[in-house]
């Protein structure tokens, strides 16, 4: 109405008919600015009164219709109208090509413009006809707006990166990214769109830890603006998200898709082709996440989106048929995929060209659904062969490529078995590659490699077919702990490296997890009220604990990109089966390293140089499989999983294990099992984990090292039985008839940890010293949790922010620890409120002994950052974010350690989470990490009683090696004192004596 009476006044007053075009024009975009639909159509209308004035007055000034079309053609390619953009600007052009003089500024920009409506449907080849001669005009314009020049560029980088031209794209963007930092303020206004746009080439590159970076400091850039633009800051977080996707943070990048959609469709509108990507990218996340049913209705939208607004021909319309074709073969669909499959290859390869690395893309995916078809495989292999050939002459889609090597390395296998295997190799050299640059923390690294480590599995065992042992020992190190060698290579990467502003993010959040873990504690006590407001509340604060200990996780991995330690720690790709004979082979003794695969699985026994290594397949014959209730055959990773984790058929071995019916009697909790355990079970798995071609070796060998492979790292060997016998007593397991045992995750990380300088003496005139910490007071001011079951039985945690039950017997396990280190060594003790985690900290520095008898918190979703050993809270004060009465796994990966021996006498220290090639997330892993050299921790709940009995026999046997100044031997210390509490006749089940074992030296 505002409008329209300015307009009436102007025609009052007799302005010419130019000067109320160019009214009309102003409120037209001024009202277009405004943003609100009901603006935007007003807008319109008025633009369209311009419009029909400019028309009659075109003869005599054809310019300001020039720039009238100019205007409405953005109004359209805003609104992804682009036949509409692409036909305004084609007449401003022709208007100014007749009317203004070769060169000049306004011509280049409706050439420019045309271009980028080009780029937009995909139509590469016209847009560089265009792009790069318009934009040299305007930049050599003496008016030229340095804004605009920005942008100009960071357009044409954008279309070097669509046209696979990285190198030059890169170039660009890091030129631009440095001029806009240093220079005006207008062109800074362009930094988050360029840091972007390096980001998404470096995206492409699989170089994650770079793009991470700087799409934080885009997205922050944008959202710190004076006046934040929904639109750039919903494109921001959708670009964050689809990082973390990437690099399977899927739990991080849930909220920001989540975030960036409805930012999107309040700033974009219903129906903007723009929102298809923010739909897509959300489905693709539920899809990965097996929501499938949440996944189609997103991605089908899209699509409609897609071809109604772009057309059937888009590229991004080619993108929306392979994410819905992937969501369908995930489903099993494969028929119905294909379609969709050859459909976006097609429109690719029209728009983009045949060598587009984009292309190579369509035509991998697609190759999956018809190598799954035995009669289809020809057409795989044809597909695969094109896109490995235009990806290996490319930068893009690494891991594409990748993954098609190992496809058709599979295709191969038979009738080319020496090109199989240059596939394989291929696609390791590409992955390994890549690992350095994913970004983030530990956790990114590992999960990374584990979605990988089948590459290792099918070297493997392509080179077990070939009778070649020793390489696939190789092929078999190569893939494992990966990222434990990277910690151990940049040990102590701490906050220090992160900076100043970043250290003090991290302390504030750090700082804010520990005040909301306490305020739950209190909440979860029964702090009095309703109790419906208290649930309420409850809720309320572990949504707030979530969202804190994601932000921690964003910060705690940002501080590690921000490391060159930690982004330049790439342990060494190879080894040498005589270089783990020389250095992980113990004198007299024997490595048995498993190999789990999807289909089946092997050991390699590896004697000392200048034995032979040998390997064999493993396999469960009848009775064996009978007993652990899997199929019989070639041993699978999934039925060995089942077997001791458990599934739909109840509890598995560990479990059972953990809880027998005699312990449970005597009110070990947290665990519950169908009664006692048959040692037949325990012997069949003897029989199937080691091949009778070994067992005599391995039962008369000096020493074992066991190198486990996912489900196996929880399971104590030394618990096999050898000779079943109807009681437990009775039986004769590994510890009875075999050498002592010990752990490591890979002979590499042995031979490492070897390297590391030795203790250091003590001072002249000074003993060794020890540490021993016990029976913290848990309680701050109000009642506690009541213990389950009887006095002195300890059980698995419960999450760090809930209140725990005191642990009143680890007080004599201490004393016992104390009583057998003090004739050789000084020890200090913390108990009560002493053992507090600022003191703790202090007091572990320089300890060549280290014993910590508290709860050990493992949550399965969080343990490689949040597992922790439960300490006293500080005294007299509020928790800080340092002293929060929680040892968390990350802070004890940057604590100096120099210990020889350090035993984690809790319960589940060597519990969490098994990431594949890589092994346990556990407290034991940070102990290791941070500089001790061997730990001792428990799989699972123990017992107070025998725990004490067998700690004190373990530092009694510590103390004697010590006063003899000879080595520690602690795997045989182990083994006696576990074999000392077996003896005994309460204690004989492996409940009390099998949780314990070795990782690391001797």
């Amino acid at each position: 109405s505002a409008a329209r009476a300015a307009i009436d006044r102007a025609r009052a007053a007799r302005v010419s008919s130019a000067e109320l075009a160019a009214l009309i024009e102003a409120l037209a975009a001024s009202l277009y600015a405004g943003g609100s639909s009901e603006a935007t159509e007003a807008a319109e209308r008025f633009f369209a009164r311009a419009l029909a004035l400019r028309e009659s007055l075109a003869s005599s000034d054809p310019e300001p219709l020039a720039s009238l079309l100019h205007d409405l053609s953005s109004v359209a390619f805003n609104k992804g109208d682009f036949a509409s953009a692409e036909r305004l600007e084609r007449r401003a052009l022709g208007l100014r090509e007749r009317a203004l003089p070769p060169g000049d500024p306004r011509t280049a920009e409706s050439r420019r413009d045309l271009a980028l409506i080009f780029m937009a449907q995909g139509r590469l080849r016209e847009t560089a006809e265009l792009l790069p001669a318009a934009l040299e005009v305007i930049e050599a314009s003496p008016s030229g707006d340095p804004r605009q020049i920005a942008a100009g560029r960071n357009y044409l980088a954008e279309l070097y990166r669509l046209q696979g031209r990285y190198a030059e794209a890169e170039e660009l963007l890091v030129r631009l990214v440095k001029e806009a930092e240093t220079g005006e303020a207008a062109g800074r206004e362009e930094l988050p769109y360029l840091l972007n746009g390096l980001a998404g080439i470096h995206k492409d590159q699989g170089r994650l830890d770079e793009a991470e970076t700087l799409l934080r400091r885009s997205l922050a850039l944008r959202r710190e603006a004076g006046a934040p633009d929904p639109g750039a800051v919903s494109r921001a977080t959708l670009n964050l998200a689809e990082l973390y996707r990437a690099q399977g943070k899927l739990g991080d990048a849930e909220p920001l898709y989540t975030e960036a959609l409805a930012l999107a469709r309040e700033s974009l509108g219903h129906g903007s082709t723009e929102l298809l990507e923010f739909l897509n990218q959300l489905a693709v996340l539920h899809r990965e996440r097996g929501r499938l049913d949440e996944a189609e209705p997103l991605l089908r939208e899209a699509l409609a989106l897609a071809e109604a607004g772009l057309g059937a021909g888009h590229t991004r319309t080619a993108q929306s048929l392979l994410d819905l074709a992937e969501l369908l073969r995930a489903r099993g669909s494969c028929r119905a995929a294909e379609a969709h499959y050859r459909r976006a290859a097609a429109i690719r390869e029209e728009v983009l060209g045949r060598g587009h690395p984009d292309v190579a893309e369509a035509l991998a995916m697609g190759a999956r659904c018809l190598a799954a078809d035995p009669g289809r495989r020809a057409e795989a292999r044809a597909a695969l062969d094109r896109a490995v050939g235009i990806l290996g002459r490319s930068e893009a889609h690494p891991e594409i490529a990748a993954e098609s090597l190992a496809l058709r390395s599979e295709l191969r296998r038979g009738p080319d078995p020496a090109g199989a295997r240059r596939d394989l190799l291929e696609a390791i050299r590409i992955v390994e590659g890549m690992r350095p640059h994913r970004g983030g923390g530990e956790s990114v690294r590992a999960g990374f490699f584990g979605r990988h480590a089948h590459l290792y599995e099918t070297l493997v065992r392509m080179e077990a077919e070939s009778g070649d042992a020793e390489a696939a020992l190789e092929a078999a190190e190569r893939g494992r702990a990966r990222t434990l060698l990277d910690q151990l290579l940049a040990a102590r990467v701490g906050e220090a490296d992160a900076g100043p502003a970043r250290t003090a993010r991290m302390a504030a959040a750090r700082a804010e997890l520990a005040e909301l873990r306490e305020r739950l504690a209190f909440e979860q006590r029964g702090s009095g009220g309703p109790h419906a407001d208290r649930r309420r509340r409850v809720e309320e604060l572990e949504r707030r604990l979530d969202e804190a200990a994601r932000s921690f996780r964003s910060l705690y991995d940002e501080a590690r990109n921000a490391s060159p330690a930690w982004r330049g720690a790439a342990a060494p790709a190879t080894v040498t089966a005589r270089s783990v004979q020389s250095d992980a082979v113990p004198r007299g003794g024997l490595v048995l390293l498993y190999e789990l695969g999807r289909s089946g699985s092997h050991v390699l026994l590896v004697p000392p140089a200048p034995g032979r290594v040998e390997i064999r397949s493993l396999a469960a014959g009848p009775a064996e499989a009978a007993a652990l209730g899997m199929p019989a055959g070639p041993l699978a990773e999934q039925n060995l999983a089942e077997a001791l984790l458990g599934g739909e058929k109840g509890p598995g071995l560990l479990a059972r294990l953990a809880s027998p019916r005699g312990a449970l009697r005597r009110g070990i909790g947290g665990l519950s099992g169908p009664g006692e355990l048959e040692a037949v079970h325990l012997h069949a798995l003897w029989r199937v984990l080691v091949p009778a071609e070994f067992r005599e070796r391995v039962l008369g060998a000096a020493e074992v090292v066991i190198i486990p492979d996912g489900p196996l790292f929880l399971m104590p060997f030394e618990a096999l039985v050898v000779e079943p016998a109807a009681r437990w007593s009775e039986a004769r397991f590994w510890i009875d008839a075999g050498p002592p045992a010990r752990y490591a995750p890979s002979a590499t990380f042995l031979r490492h940890l070897a390297s590391r300088p030795g203790p250091r003496p003590p001072r002249a005139g000074t003993r060794p010293s020890g540490l021993t910490v016990s029976d913290p007071a848990y309680g701050r001011g109000g009642p506690q949790q009541a213990a389950s079951g009887a006095a002195g039985a300890r059980r698995r945690g419960s999450p760090a922010f809930r209140p725990l039950d005191p642990l009143p017997g680890t007080a004599a396990e201490s004393a016992a620890v104390r009583r057998a280190l003090e004739p050789v060594a000084d020890v200090a003790v913390l108990a009560g409120a002493r053992a507090a985690e600022s003191m703790v900290r202090r007091e572990l520095a320089g300890k060549r002994y280290l014993h910590i008898a508290t709860h050990g918190l493992v949550e399965e979703s969080d343990a490689d950052l949040f597992a922790a050993l439960a300490l006293a809270p500080p005294a007299g004060g509020p928790a800080s974010g340092d002293d929060d009465g929680y040892l968390h796994l990350f802070e004890i990966y940057d604590l100096d350690l120099d210990a020889e021996l350090a035993v984690l006498s809790a319960c589940s220290t060597n519990a969490g989470r098994v990431v594949a090639g890589e092994g346990i997330f556990a407290l034991s892993r940070a102990f290791l990490v941070a500089g001790a050299r061997r730990v001792v921790a428990s799989q699972w709940p123990v017992d107070d009683d025998s725990t004490a009995a067998l700690m004190g026999d373990l530092f009694r046997r510590v103390a004697d090696a010590e006063r003899a100044g000879g080595p520690l031997r602690a795997a045989r210390a182990l083994r006696d004192a576990r074999l000392t509490v077996r003896r005994s006749k309460d204690w004989a089940h492996p409940f009390y004596w099998a949780p314990f074992v070795l990782t690391g030296l001797d």
